[in-house]
């Protein structure tokens, strides 16, 4: 319920979009999602979990800008098009 309220309070912001990073997922150089509609990626053992799907959309325009942004700071990142969330 938590997210709940603070997808409300961003919402009310006017935000366009929200960055997630997850420290489940590494990889060399950084891995940003680009898909317009990016699967769930399940790789843990809770089996009640398997059928939880997050249906936000991603967004091409949002992905340019963060690959922008890392590479005005020396990091390196790809953009990903076949990984969901995790």
């Amino acid at each position: 319920m938590e997210w709940k309220r603070i997808g409300e309070e961003i919402r009310g912001l006017g935000a366009k979009a929200v960055v997630f990073i997850s420290a489940h997922w590494e990889s060399t150089p950084i891995g940003i999602i680009d898909q317009d509609q990016p699967g769930t990626y399940h790789d843990h053992g809770f089996p009640e979990l398997f059928s939880f799907k997050y249906n936000a959309p991603g967004s091409s325009s949002v992905a340019h800008r963060v690959q922008e942004l890392l590479s005005q700071a020396n990091i390196a990142s790809t953009r990903e098009r076949r990984r969901g969330r995790d």
